[in-house]
């Protein structure tokens, strides 16, 4: 099995090779469960969506498998029911694809404002960014503050946190995680020290800005 059309090997258009020829999967009845068994076959970790209707585009030549039911734990979706190989009722324009989570990197937080040391009133500004999107997929990403969640956004890619009007209330460890559905999580990301206070209760260096 391969997939094929994705930003990398984890995503993209089913095509599994029988008789010698890499042929397709038509999207009929195409859901998670038939998405998690691709996902393990090919070793590209958990499910992240189905993707029916051509959408990492049209394949050519055979179209192997239709109407296939998968409870999510078979090996191979060749185990799974379907009408037989080779037999269908389809056509290239359905063809199903799959977005895997393959291995989820660790996102980066970035501090976009100018300084990490503030005074009460100011506003931060954050950029959590993954290094790998998954094939155009929605992930939520949530920033921390001193271990609980205070905001989440969604986006495929990045986001920016803004924190505005600060207070002492904002002081503390930030940091940052993306996940997608079925609970996919990434790990957190590297950690931002956030200082709030009056230039004379701040640093020499803290201080130097204002």
């Amino acid at each position: 099995m391969r997939l094929v059309g994705g930003s990398d090997s984890c995503c993209g258009r089913v095509e599994i090779l029988y008789n010698g020829q890499w042929g397709t999967v038509c999207d009929d009845h195409w859901d998670m469960n038939d998405t998690a068994v691709v996902c393990r076959q090919t070793q590209c970790g958990s499910a992240i969506s189905a993707s029916p209707s051509a959408a990492f585009g049209q394949g050519s030549g055979s179209i192997w498998l239709d109407d296939v039911g998968c409870s999510g734990s078979e090996g191979n979706l060749t185990q799974c029911s379907h009408r037989g190989l080779g037999t269908n009722n389809c056509n290239h324009g359905k063809d199903a694809g799959v977005v895997c989570s393959g291995e989820l990197r660790m996102p980066t937080l970035s501090l976009t404002s100018t300084y990490a040391a503030v005074s009460p009133g100011e506003n931060i500004q954050f950029s959590c960014t993954t290094p790998k999107p998954r094939c155009e997929a929605k992930a939520e990403f949530q920033l921390f503050r001193n271990g609980p969640s205070i905001s989440s956004q969604t986006h495929e890619s990045s986001v920016t946190f803004n924190l505005v009007n600060v207070d002492v209330s904002h002081q503390g460890i930030y940091s940052c995680c993306y996940s997608y559905q079925n609970n996919i999580k990434s790990s957190l990301s590297n950690t931002v020290i956030i200082t709030v206070g009056e230039c004379n209760q701040l640093s020499l260096i803290d201080c130097m800005h204002y």
